[in-house]
């Protein structure tokens, strides 16, 4: 995971190629703009963690589009 920008972060996915989810860290919540593969999901909880936030201060996903790499 990258942060780009304060309190953005992008996170690539484990398979290789151009999909990527994004974490807003608002300070009070976490926003998931997208979620990757489904074999992503624990990579993702990991990542939370090591922002030092919890999965449970993730408050919103954001889908942007129907593709399997995003659901």
């Amino acid at each position: 995971m990258m942060q780009i920008a304060p309190g953005v972060y992008s996170m690539d996915q484990s398979k290789g190629g151009h999909v990527h989810a994004f974490l807003l860290d608002e300070g009070t919540a976490l926003t998931l703009i997208d979620t990757l593969f489904d074999t992503d999901a624990r990579r993702i909880i990991d990542r939370i963690g090591s922002i030092g936030r919890s999965v449970e201060d993730l408050k919103h996903i954001v889908l942007t589009h129907a593709h399997r790499s995003h659901l």
